[in-house]
């Protein structure tokens, strides 16, 4: 395990030192901030995930090391919210560039359905301000578990909505059927629960 604060000591700067309210922001006196970045970036290169303590928000070295962190798809875990984050290292695209083309995601898919694409995205942003108090934007897979069960009650109550006139709230269960479907899709691509792979 690395861990910044002990690196710092092992240098001859111990944090437990500052006054209450110290800015995060600023560096020492002393210090050098070009030698803070190399021996930090450096021990993201020798991690497999990384923790980010509460108010990382108001650090510039810790938002560097999280954005670091996140490019070379090493597990993400917040303090406020224990449990992993990661990002996909190779992407979801083949390497091959002609077989690259054979994915038009905009063309082919946003530009298909721009106004359905615009109210999954506006399903997606009500859903963390609802959900996900930390306010980033991200899917969490931990709480957000739909099935088949759910992506046909909210088209069913699309329908019935739409019989009854209610047009606002027909499109906004169908935005949910949207959102219900695809995270059931990247769940199997995936293989993340419920459809882990033995």
């Amino acid at each position: 395990m690395i861990s910044p604060a002990q690196m710092d000591r092992d240098n001859g700067f111990d944090p437990r030192d500052l006054p209450e309210g110290h800015d995060w922001s600023s560096i020492p006196d002393g210090c050098n901030v070009r030698d803070f970045f190399d021996r930090d970036i450096a021990a993201i290169r020798n991690c497999d995930e990384i923790y980010m303590l509460d108010g990382w928000e108001n650090s510039k070295g810790a938002r560097a090391e999280l954005a670091c962190a996140q490019w070379l798809g090493l597990g993400v875990y917040y303090q406020s919210d224990p449990s992993p984050r990661s990002v996909i290292p190779d992407g979801p695209f083949p390497e091959n560039s002609a077989e690259r083309k054979k994915y038009p995601v905009f063309s082919g898919v946003l530009m298909y359905f721009p106004e359905a694409m615009a109210a999954l995205a506006l399903r997606s942003f009500e859903s963390q301000a609802e959900h996900n108090p930390t306010g980033r934007i991200e899917w969490i897979k931990e709480k957000s578990i739909g099935d088949g069960n759910e992506i046909v009650r909210h088209l069913m109550e699309s329908e019935i909505a739409y019989l009854n006139g209610d047009y606002v709230t027909a499109a906004e269960e169908a935005a949910a059927v949207h959102w219900r479907g695809a995270e059931f899709h990247q769940r199997m691509l995936t293989g993340i629960e419920p459809f882990e792979r033995k």
